[in-house]
């Protein structure tokens, strides 16, 4: 992978995993990235990987195969990796996640309302039928709208992209860092999700609307 932008990728059409070695600092993150990879190849199933189906549901997905390379990782190491504050899009945050943070915190906060362990959402992300996924997004749009928030959460991800590639697709050399503009652009997106997820918890257990908003 040329420059310095991208740590791997999973290629589908080739099914075929390749790695930006020459930028890992040290061997914990080569194998986060490695783990990142080989999820996305594991998950891929007809048109789908994990939650991505037809270029959706990609904010979640990557959120999710990020935390799910970061805790195996930690297990495999026998090491934890602190949480320290991380800046994605120019918006702070605590994590210890190195990409893909603001998509985990979101992930998050929506097994939270959805009183789903984060074990449970990395499952739903393994199945080839998606039933637990469809179980999940079902429960959600009782209350509010789950293409709403798969939208915006999306979007956070597509400004990222923005950063990495230019109009034609093609890898910048070093990664471009973000404009006021698209912080801005990021956090309007954040605010959606957000109240899609707030709406849920006004109607479920509006009792813990103050604590999530916190």
């Amino acid at each position: 992978i040329p420059g310095s932008v991208v740590y791997g990728q999973y290629v589908p059409s080739q099914k075929k995993l390749y790695y930006n070695a020459k930028i890992f600092k040290n061997k914990q993150e080569a194998l986060m990235y490695i783990l990142h990879e080989m999820k996305h190849g594991l998950d891929h199933s007809g048109d789908s990987i994990g939650f991505e189906q037809n270029e959706k549901n990609v904010g979640s997905n990557e959120g999710a195969t990020q935390r799910f390379a970061t805790d195996i990782a930690e297990e495999m190491l026998g090491e934890k990796i602190p949480e320290t504050t991380q800046t994605s899009l120019g918006i702070k945050l605590q994590t210890n996640l190195d990409e893909y943070q603001i998509e985990d915190k979101i992930n998050e906060l929506f097994c939270k309302v959805l009183e789903i362990s984060r074990a449970d959402f990395l499952l739903a992300q393994n199945e080839e039928n998606k039933e637990s996924f469809n179980t999940i997004i079902n429960k959600f749009n009782e209350h509010a709208n789950f293409e709403k928030f798969q939208q915006a959460l999306d979007g956070i991800y597509a400004i990222q992209e923005e950063t990495w590639v230019d109009e034609n697709g093609e890898l910048f050399e070093i990664e471009k860092e973000p404009t006021e503009e698209q912080t801005q652009r990021a956090k309007e997106l954040i605010k959606i999700c957000q109240n899609e997820i707030f709406k849920y918890v006004e109607k479920t257990n509006p009792s813990k609307l103050g604590e999530i908003k916190e």
